[in-house]
């Protein structure tokens, strides 16, 4: 009986021997799999980047190839525009008449002079044009009507008109 009980613990140290030895190895299999689907994947990802640098290079040159020359005369008619702007001291705070408004000086601005409405919270609203680097934008706000614009030369100009109870 006794011999049988030490057959049994050899076979069971035997057995846990050889399980030990095998996933060792196994584990030593798996890690290097995965060393080398790591590197694999680090490559991958270096890969992309450089060819996502290469294509935003080539969107960008594209881009700058397919804009069309910025003329001098556009650039001084739409500051000439948002100066005539300033100088009418528009006070329309309704915004149905925001279209109006808008077209009443897109129409005088370069061609492809972009422009848009925005309604905002507590019934502010604002127009918004742009060309090349250049901007105008009317706001009415809470406060008062708000001008900004942005010249050919980086220059910003603003005005303001505040509400009266708001001066103080």
């Amino acid at each position: 009986m006794l011999k049988l009980i030490v057959v049994i613990i050899v076979v069971i140290i035997v057995v846990l021997v050889l399980y030990m030895l095998w996933k060792r190895s196994f584990l030593h299999k798996i890690n290097q799999n995965d060393d080398q689907q790591h590197r694999k994947y680090i490559d991958l990802v270096k890969n992309n980047e450089k060819n996502h640098e290469k294509i935003v290079q080539n969107q960008t040159q594209q881009n700058e190839q397919n804009l069309p020359p910025i003329n001098e005369e556009e650039q001084r008619l739409f500051d000439e525009v948002a100066q005539f702007f300033f100088a009418e001291k528009i006070n329309n705070r309704v915004y149905q008449n925001a279209e109006q408004i808008q077209h009443h000086f897109l129409k005088n601005m370069p061609a492809s002079t972009l422009s848009q409405i925005e309604k905002h919270d507590l019934e502010e609203w604002s127009i918004y044009w742009s060309f090349a680097e250049q901007s105008l934008e009317y706001y009415v706000g809470k406060y008062g009507v708000f001008y900004a614009h942005v010249d050919r030369f980086g220059v910003e100009h603003k005005y303001e008109m505040l509400d009266n109870e708001h001066l103080l």
